[in-house]
């Protein structure tokens, strides 16, 4: 079984959409730009299909060859798609070959202009001798015909046109890689050149996910990693738990030295960590230092004054709660960070085995102010939904302090209330045992160092 991608049904119409903007604008477009610009290349390419069709049996050859090979490869991988549905348009590329060979013959088969185009305008025995070598001297009925240019030939102007289409929709796709800041490569080199400078002696590097570990020891083999998870290819089931990370971070870290410390290096971390495991651990052993450094597609964040000890082998619940929503989720309790961040600890009951939970979260000060209210949100992030959590796994929300104490986090007492609902019925929350659908936890001490 390839676990490389999460488990569903092709959406063939997405699919077909992502094929033919990467055809056309290429990947360096942005979506809602590409969409539109499809019109265009749609009328470029019923200009080219017909003009080969009527282009006599040598354009109908190109024609059909063409189509072949663009529809054939695409046809046939959506087909194996249904039953493995993991796609991406760089699977079809090979067909590219087959449009542009489409494009190319129907544009220029309308580029050789009519002989009576190059007419001369000159009087006499020679008058409108053609400029072809191809075709004997004709000579005009009329005693002066007016030279007419190629330039002003509708047919010239619609090549012109669609020539003039393709290659500024092309340079513009170009430039958008070196312009626009959505298509920047994800910054490893700058990275592993900054750690190479600044990683100290007692320091540890921890790279999440593990199957990032060829482009590191590409850009950074002199410096050692420690893989969470130690996978060579992306696993989506590879989900960290606290007991996965516990020993490795243990290991990397000399419990003998006064200062040890750790960087997280997280790159496709929310597929592999959608619970935060691994910063939690961190920041409840230690102390989350500030970073005046960016990195486009990974993220960089330091730890210092780890205790080995105090990393959590099991979910740290700092507030045992037991309250059951429905039948189909526990709250087991929850923890407040030092650095405000609130944890949020689950269990899945029988009932809400095939279920997509959410959770809301309405926040009050001590006061009673609502100073933030949070939308239903799957329990253990977006990619991570409860219908894939494996039986006995404890579930975590990591709710950041920005979001579920608003923008502007303040230390104090505060109290936070909770709505579990299912997808299938997301304005009816999941009851409590005492009939209600509200649960209030709290006062609690937040904390903000």
């Amino acid at each position: 079984v390839d676990n490389s991608y999460w488990q569903g049904s092709l959406k063939l119409n997405e699919a077909l959409r992502h094929v033919l903007i990467s055809f056309t604008s290429g990947e360096t477009m942005r979506e809602a730009t590409a969409l539109w610009l499809l019109l265009g290349f749609a009328l470029v390419t019923a200009l080219a299909v017909v003009r080969l069709w009527r282009a006599g049996s040598a354009g109908r050859r190109t024609l059909l060859y063409g189509l072949t090979w663009l529809l054939i490869p695409v046809a046939a991988t959506l087909a194996l798609a249904a039953f493995a549905p993991k796609f991406n348009p760089r699977y079809v590329m090979a067909a590219l070959p087959g449009l542009v060979v489409v494009w190319g013959g129907g544009v220029a088969s309308k580029a050789r202009l009519k002989i009576e185009d190059w007419e001369d305008e000159r009087s006499g025995p020679t008058a409108g001798v053609a400029l072809s070598t191809q075709s004997p001297p004709r000579v005009s009925s009329q005693s002066h015909t007016p030279r007419r240019f190629p330039i002003f030939n509708l047919q010239s102007s619609i090549t012109a046109l669609a020539l003039l289409f393709l290659l500024s929709t092309s340079l513009f796709s170009l430039g958008n890689w070196f312009v626009d800041p959505a298509f920047r490569k994800d910054q490893w080199r700058e990275l592993t050149a900054d750690l190479r400078q600044r990683v100290g002696p007692e320091e540890a590097i921890v790279l999440v996910s593990g199957h990032a570990w060829p482009v590191w020891h590409y850009y950074a083999p002199d410096l050692p990693v420690v893989r969470l998870p130690d996978i060579d290819v992306l696993d989506v089931d590879a989900v960290l738990d606290f007991a996965d990370t516990a020993g490795p971070l243990r290991a990397a870290l000399d419990p003998l030295s006064d200062r040890p410390g750790a960087w997280l290096v997280g790159w496709q971390d929310d597929v592999v960590d959608p619970m935060h495991v691994v910063p939690a651990q961190l920041e409840l052993a230690g102390r989350e230092k500030g970073m005046d450094s960016r990195y486009w597609g990974i993220d960089l964040r330091r730890f210092s004054q780890l205790k080995t000890n105090w990393i959590p082998d099991a979910p740290p619940v700092e507030v045992p709660l037991d309250v059951t929503f429905g039948d189909a989720v526990r709250l087991l309790g929850s923890n407040s960070l030092d650095n405000g961040d609130l944890l949020l600890f689950w269990q899945l009951l029988p009932g809400g085995a095939d279920a997509d939970l959410s959770v809301a979260v309405t926040t009050l000060d001590a006061a009673g102010n609502t100073v933030a209210a949070l939308p239903p949100r799957r329990l253990a992030g977006y990619v991570y939904p409860t219908f894939r959590w494996s039986p006995g796994r404890t579930g975590v929300t990591y709710l950041a302090a920005a979001d579920w104490l608003g923008p502007e986090p303040q230390p104090g007492e505060h109290t936070f209330r909770l709505q579990v609902s299912a997808a299938a019925q997301p304005r009816r929350p999941l009851p409590l045992a005492d009939g209600t659908d509200t649960l209030t936890v709290g006062p609690i001490e937040v904390v903000i160092d």
